[in-house]
């Protein structure tokens, strides 16, 4: 069974998107943001017996403890990837960035070692970097394509 690195954010586009395109106005909220940022625990159910759910917080480890007796069996990280929390900048660095800057790290280390894919919720600038340094033979579209995929350009030629 293969090991699987799971991980990921639900704000994708944010790191992607080209700045120079037109937005929507809006009203930054910092506490909709953290929210966003703490979405990352929602990936559990993706994770089998053998996997490993990285968090940019690590989980509680009485959640963590009730995922276990509902059934979900995985590996997650016991410490937070962020170790700038409580600072204006916190969550805005993607986890992939993060996880690469914590790989040194013996808890991170020993916590990956094995894994052979690399799963994440979306495609961001950094996770062919990511994989490069996991050493990840299975590798994710370019994120060229996502962003052509996911942008209005492609919905408008269809």
């Amino acid at each position: 069974m293969k090991k699987q690195i799971v991980l990921g954010t639900f704000n994708a586009e944010k790191y992607w998107r080209d700045a120079g395109l037109a937005t929507l106005p809006e009203l930054q909220d910092k506490s909709a943001a953290a929210v966003v940022a703490a979405m990352d625990e929602l990936l559990f159910p993706l994770c089998g017996k053998s996997d490993v759910l990285i968090t940019r917080r690590a989980l509680d480890p009485e959640f963590k403890g009730y995922l276990g007796e509902a059934g979900f069996d995985f590996s997650s990280n016991h410490e937070d990837l962020e170790t700038d929390a409580g600072t204006d900048d916190a969550g805005e660095r993607c986890v992939f960035s993060l996880l690469g800057d914590r790989l040194g790290s013996e808890s991170f280390g020993t916590l990956l070692g094995g894994a052979t894919v690399l799963c994440p919720y979306a495609v961001l600038p950094e996770t062919a970097g990511l994989e490069d340094r996991l050493g990840i033979r299975e590798r994710q579209v370019d994120v060229r394509t996502v962003k052509k995929v996911n942008s209005k350009e492609y919905s408008h030629t269809l």
